[in-house]
């Protein structure tokens, strides 16, 4: 569409050059993570108690039942920073953790990192995913459309990055009254 704008709005190259590069960069400043907890329509219930400063988390009324999915959220940057955040279940059951790029309605997607995530409350196995199956995706997760990338990790040598909404899931047993505690890094990685 710029291009072809761009002779009738006597655009010489330089100008045109400059609408591009900004077209094609995405808004970073809109940039989140976004971690959903999801009962599948299990007796699990759940509710956001406490975060870091910027960390928020909701029950969405699109979500199902009150208290079968929370979504947590909050704003990343370039670099390595870890996140903590705690919820209540307030029935036990299984969740499923999805660790995903929240891409919402942004044209041009913002990638996702994630490392170093561990869990105080509930079991989570290889949360610095440093331990690939057969098909170089992390164990013990459900990949989805996360790839994982070596080096420039937070801890150890691995982290994933995150492209799309399916990211990568795994499944944690709640007990009621028992809080969840998780903490992880995350970043902005679409230089990487």
């Amino acid at each position: 569409v710029i291009r072809s704008l761009a002779p009738m709005l006597a655009m010489d190259q330089a100008a045109l050059d400059a609408a591009l590069a900004r077209v094609d960069e995405p808004d970073f400043t809109k940039a989140v993570f976004r971690i959903d907890f999801r009962a599948n329509g299990g007796p699990a219930r759940m509710e956001f108690q406490s975060g870091d400063e910027t960390v928020e988390g909701t029950l969405p009324k699109w979500g199902g039942e009150p208290g079968t999915y929370l979504m947590v959220k909050g704003p990343i940057g370039k670099a390595w920073k870890q996140y903590r955040f705690t919820f209540m279940p307030t029935a036990s059951g299984k969740v499923a953790m999805l660790v995903k790029c929240d891409t919402g309605k942004l044209f041009k997607p913002i990638l996702v990192g994630y490392d170093g995530f561990t869990v105080e409350g509930a079991a989570l196995a290889n949360g610095g995913f440093e331990t690939l199956d057969a098909g170089g995706k992390p164990a013990q997760w459900h990949a989805g459309d996360a790839e994982v990338k070596n080096g420039q990790a937070q801890e150890g040598q691995n982290w994933v990055k995150t492209s799309g909404e399916s990211g990568l899931w795994q499944e944690l047993e709640l007990e009621a009254g028992k809080p969840v505690t998780l903490s992880f890094y995350s970043r902005i990685a679409n230089d990487l």
